[in-house]
């Protein structure tokens, strides 16, 4: 349901703008005085969220908090829903004058609350849960065709999904799968069989569909337990920790290690923001673990000598989601990086804003996503 709001003040502020707009991140509609620099710049009317950087937040948060009854003029930065993309583009990067705005309005569909201050975990904005009943449905064949779809109008396919890709083919139809290709992205020279990550995708779905079979199941959990080994071996060297630090962890919380080595085993490289793009915008285990053990509350180890980071204020479940949530909305200025062959950054003043919280990122020229973590705020305690 739409409530709309007005406010008759003749005169407005950076701080008033704040206090009624920006804190709780409304959707905004600014008019402004005929003859004004921004009447003259865009018209009479613009809309769209109000940018702060996160210094910028603080100071006002800190006016407001003092009850000091500043009503200081400054410029206004909006991201803007116009049709006209130019000027958005002003609108982001320069502004107008609180002074020249006649009036200001705003017109909500949620509940109005302050998400910058909230201290307890979060979730996700406009989430839909449908339930799904898999039945017989074959994750293993919707993966395949995806992974087809990709090939002619997707973003390219990642090595690690090449082989996967290779390996479903080869799973469901052998003779699709050339002698040379096989050599190449199947067979493990070293070992004189499958890589292990095919050994895994292949047995996964044998044991699956003979869950009795004694053999599949010894060949599966063999090559699982050599993932985990592997990958336990990343995450020591990841946090500076030995193993003891692990079974430390363990003992002190049970619950958070289960999931930790569930993911230990179960984590797959794979391309997080998938249509749309030129680009493959990826993350391996070794990117994965690094955000996770220093951004997860319940992954967080004790005696890491690289420090830990600030928290996400999220289930497991959803970080992923914001990640690539703030991934598409940077879609355009990541792509146009990588098209430069440059990486992508952002951090400090520049975080990228979502949720009420600023995120620092950073995804290298090959589309490798090598940062990703929330802003520090004071004082976080999750519940």
């Amino acid at each position: 349901m739409y409530k709309y709001y007005m406010n008759d003040t003749p005169d407005y502020s950076i701080e008033n703008i704040y206090t009624q707009v920006g804190q709780y991140d409304r959707y905004a509609i600014f008019q402004f005085y005929p003859g004004s620099a921004a009447y003259q710049s865009y018209g009479s009317t613009v809309y769209g969220d109000v940018l702060y950087t996160p210094s910028e937040r603080e100071r006002l948060k800190t006016v407001i908090q003092s009850d000091n009854d500043n009503h200081s003029n400054g410029q206004v930065f909006l991201k803007g829903a116009l049709r006209n993309k130019e000027l958005n583009a002003q609108l982001k990067t320069i502004g107008f004058q609180a002074s020249d705005i006649s009036h200001l309005s705003t017109m909500d569909i949620d509940s109005v609350k302050n998400e910058y201050d909230n201290r307890t975990t979060k979730r996700i904005p406009h989430t839909v849960n449908i339930d799904f009943e898999s039945g017989s449905f074959s994750t293993e064949k919707a993966l395949e065709y995806i992974y087809d779809s990709r090939l002619s109008s997707g973003p390219p396919l990642i090595p690690y999904e090449q082989q996967k890709h290779i390996t479903l083919k080869y799973l469901f139809d052998k003779s699709s799968v050339t002698e040379d290709v096989f050599q190449m992205h199947l067979f493990d020279p070293a070992t004189g069989y499958f890589f292990n990550d095919v050994t895994i995708t292949v047995f996964k779905f044998f044991h699956r569909e003979m869950p009795s079979d004694i053999k599949t199941r010894s060949i599966f959990f063999q090559a699982l337990t050599k993932r985990r080994n592997e990958r336990i071996k990343i995450i020591c060297k990841q946090l500076g920790i030995a193993k003891k630090h692990l079974d430390t962890f363990k003992a002190d919380n049970p619950q958070g290690y289960a999931e930790l080595m569930q993911v230990v085993i179960g984590f797959e490289p794979e391309t997080i923001p998938v249509w749309g793009w030129r680009h493959s915008i990826h993350w391996d285990f070794d990117r994965f673990i690094h955000i996770y053990l220093r951004h997860y509350k319940d992954f967080l180890i004790k005696g890491s000598s690289k420090g830990q980071g600030t928290n996400f204020q999220y289930r497991y479940k959803d970080i992923r989601r914001v990640i690539e949530i703030v991934l598409k909305n940077n879609k355009e200025a990541i792509e146009a990086k990588l098209d430069a062959g440059r990486p992508f950054d952002l951090y400090d003043e520049q975080g990228y804003y979502y949720n009420g919280d600023y995120y620092t990122f950073r995804v290298d020229k090959n589309g490798r996503l090598m940062q990703f973590h929330p802003h520090e705020k004071s004082n976080i305690t999750l519940s």
